[in-house]
């Protein structure tokens, strides 16, 4: 397939390039094959090698690479390149381009949207020491390069060698235009669907992290250790910087991922000087780099990590802080540096309420401890409801009944006649949520058998002779409330039972 001039001994016009030509089933099957990845839902570097293959085949070249902007439309990344050698591929992959600072053939036709095509790139002024940096082939043959364009956006590139000097004629340049525009709207559609498919992603991992860290009230390294890997997750990134000052303390927590260091804020500061975090903290608002091939962007804070961003936590007051993340290759997206400031937000709101929360307990706790200080004061004065005694077994007891009365159950009261069963009995009425309805007092051993049994249950209009309307009995009329059943020993056996029935259902 190699391109020479046959016509000076055949008389015929070009006969490698008729015969490239004229193969015309070979390139209609790969045409369509590229063809056939419009809609196909492929990973986007299995697509770019797929067209390369073509291309590079189908054409006649004997090596290809495909370059891509990156989104901040700065850099050409490498995506993937055919026939290079592993040294060539390492230099490839590990420069982008920039746009700006390097002069060779692709970043001219990424600049101009024009193809370039060098029949002799030994002795064409085009070629540049760059061109000859990154692969040695460029100090001879020809090359082929083509914009990858979408409607006048240029995408990327898409270059190709050969390695025997060629005349490229308008056929063959036109064939390889064919090739790169398919190429960039299969290219297009492949990004559109890793587009999607990233977002998906990305607000999936947000919502889980902002759900875990809404939950979170304690100041333990819960919200940070979700902050952490969270961040790291969303942006693919390899090194990830936690700092948060406590103002009053003049002290700062920095956490690098794997360990945590509690530090004065001079060396925390000595740590973090000249660096994106401080500036993002300085400026209050989320701060990009990417330092490529000593750039004048300042200095990384980890070498061989190049893109960095750092975005403040806006915490309370006495607080402030600011999320890190590097990446060795490609910059943060500009959708991944949405989430991230969606995440620091809620971040901060989370440290918020775990601030409150602690304060209100620690109140609460406070609250609590000086009330119970004053109800001790206020029992030695007045006593506990109304029954008076600081001894430890007084204390056990107005214990004892704390805990009986918080419970709705029956309570045997034992003692001698004028130990205070009453008094206790009238305390428990008081100490409980049942303290608003009535007390009733019952002395069984007062009252008659035949008269306590109407007493207790009471009974209807008609029941006997006298009984000229309902009354009420007392079990009824301390519903929701306390009857006590003094001297329950004298109640008859008969009644007794009726009562332990009535208990029981």
């Amino acid at each position: 397939m190699t391109m020479t001039q046959h016509s000076e001994t055949t008389g015929a016009p070009s006969g490698s390039s008729s015969q490239s030509l004229l193969d015309r089933d070979k390139l209609l099957q790969s045409i369509f094959r590229i063809s056939t990845l419009l809609t196909a839902p492929v990973e986007l570097d299995r697509v770019l090698k797929r067209i390369l293959d073509e291309v590079v085949d189908a054409v006649g070249f004997d090596r290809g690479i495909i370059r891509l902007l990156d989104a901040s439309k700065r850099f050409l990344e490498t995506k993937v390149a055919k026939n290079y050698t592993p040294e060539e591929e390492a230099r490839a992959f590990a420069v982008p381009l920039n746009l700006a600072e390097h002069d060779c053939v692709s970043t001219k036709v990424a600049k101009t949207g024009a193809y370039l095509a060098i029949e002799d790139a030994a002795v064409d002024p085009r070629m540049t020491e760059t061109d000859r940096m990154l692969t040695r082939v460029f100090h001879g043959g020809s090359i082929l390069c083509a914009p990858l364009k979408i409607e006048r956006n240029v995408i990327g590139v898409l270059a190709a060698w050969r390695g025997e000097k060629t005349r490229f004629f308008p056929e063959e340049i036109d064939l390889f235009l064919s090739f790169a525009s398919q190429a960039s709207i299969v290219i297009h559609n492949a990004r559109l669907l890793a587009n999607h498919a990233e977002k998906i992603r990305e607000l999936t991992l947000l919502q889980e992290a902002v759900s875990e860290m809404n939950f979170s009230y304690d100041l333990d390294n819960h919200i940070l250790n979700v902050l952490i890997s969270s961040a790291l997750k969303i942006g693919k990134a390899d090194r990830v910087v936690v700092y948060i000052l406590d103002i009053e303390a003049n002290r700062c927590m920095i956490h690098d991922g794997e360990h945590q260091y509690i530090e004065d804020k001079e060396e925390g500061d000595i740590r973090l000087n000249n660096t994106i975090i401080q500036e993002a903290l300085a400026a209050k608002e989320t701060r990009i780099r990417s330092v490529i091939s000593g750039g004048e962007a300042g200095p990384v804070m980890f070498d061989g990590y190049p893109h960095e961003i750092a975005i403040p936590l806006d915490i309370q007051d006495k607080f402030k802080g600011a999320l890190y993340l590097a990446k060795r290759t490609e910059g943060f997206s500009s959708d991944q540096i949405n989430v991230f400031d969606i995440l620091a937000r809620n971040a901060a709101v989370a440290y918020d309420n775990a601030i409150m929360h602690s304060k209100l307990s620690l109140e609460a706790k406070s609250l609590k401890t000086e009330v119970e200080k004053l109800k001790e004061r206020e029992d030695r004065l007045l006593g506990f409801h109304n029954i008076l005694g600081t001894s430890q077994k007084m204390i056990g007891i107005f214990h004892i009944i704390r805990e009986v009365a918080a419970h709705d159950t029956n309570i045997l009261v034992q003692g001698e006649s004028g130990t205070g069963k009453e008094l206790m009995a009238r305390a428990i009425h008081r100490q409980s949520n049942r303290h608003a309805k009535p007390f009733v007092d019952v002395n069984c051993a007062a009252i008659p058998g035949t008269l306590l049994e109407s007493e207790l249950f009471g009974y209807e209009a008609g029941a006997f002779t006298d009984a000229r309307k309902r009354k009420i009995g007392l079990l009824e009329y301390a519903s929701g409330g306390t009857i006590l059943l003094d001297e329950i020993g004298d109640m008859s056996i008969h009644l007794q039972a009726k009562f332990l029935r009535m208990l029981e259902d």
